[in-house]
């Protein structure tokens, strides 16, 4: 690119624009991160499948 017009001023606009893509995602599409606690994941019960109900329609009998 720099070869056919010359100059870094294409290439470095193209750059900043992707910084600024990313800083309004970032600000406006990911919103706030909040920070997983891992007291909630101890008490898990030791078999979590048993009790589960499965969805009839996704469910296939076997044959």
């Amino acid at each position: 690119m720099i070869n056919q017009l010359g100059s870094f001023d294409v290439a470095l606009m193209y750059v900043a624009g992707m910084g600024l893509l990313g800083a309004f995602s970032y600000l406006f599409i990911v919103g706030p991160l909040k920070r997983l606690q891992l007291d909630d994941f101890e008490e898990l019960p030791d078999n979590p499948v048993e009790g589960a109900s499965l969805n009839p329609k996704l469910s296939h009998p076997r044959t």
